[in-house]
């Protein structure tokens, strides 16, 4: 399950099918959260748009960073509530994965290294410190866009709990 987040997206040049409709909810859902005061924007560093989060816990750790690596638990929804994917506390150990590609070595000769996350988590990662649970809100282009992954359809915005739950400065000091 943990691979929706890892995935990346399909080539854009890829045609999929998609329900317009649904592309409208969701555009229209992430739009709605400008108006919500109970979130907050982050801006990606590479001006490829922007995630809305909430805080849920505040933590007290180190914050992370680009080259930064994680060990996390997360619960994955979209706007309808229709769950994705999970790695919650007490149903299993927290996930690897790191903030940027620069500090992932997962591979299936590497089954134990750190997951690369999808643009989305990357925005926000860089944000968060040990301890933290936010609700991320990921608009479909930091996603997975017009391709969609598994059973993620197309233009999907994404909902996230993540809960930071280790962090591991990369490479160490």
């Amino acid at each position: 399950m943990a691979f929706a987040v890892i995935l990346s997206s399909c080539s854009k040049d890829e045609k999929t099918p998609y329900n317009e409709e649904w592309k409208e909810l969701n555009d229209k859902a992430f739009a709605d959260l400008a108006n919500n005061p109970g979130y907050q924007r982050i801006d990606s560093e590479g001006n490829n748009g922007f995630v809305y989060y909430k805080v849920l816990e505040e933590g007290s750790g180190e914050v992370l960073n680009y080259s930064s690596r994680l060990t996390a638990h997360y619960k994955g929804t979209l706007i309808d509530g229709t769950l994705f994917d999970q790695n919650v506390k007490g149903d299993r150990n927290p996930l690897r994965f790191a903030v940027s590609a620069h500090s992932a070595n997962y591979s299936t000769t590497n089954p134990t290294g750190y997951m690369r996350p999808i643009e989305g988590w990357t925005v926000v990662l860089q944000h968060m410190r040990k301890g933290d649970k936010w609700e991320v809100w990921i608009p479909q282009h930091l996603a997975y866009g017009r391709a969609g992954q598994g059973n993620i359809q197309p233009y999907s915005t994404l909902i996230f709990e993540i809960e930071v739950v280790d962090v591991i400065l990369y490479p160490p000091l």
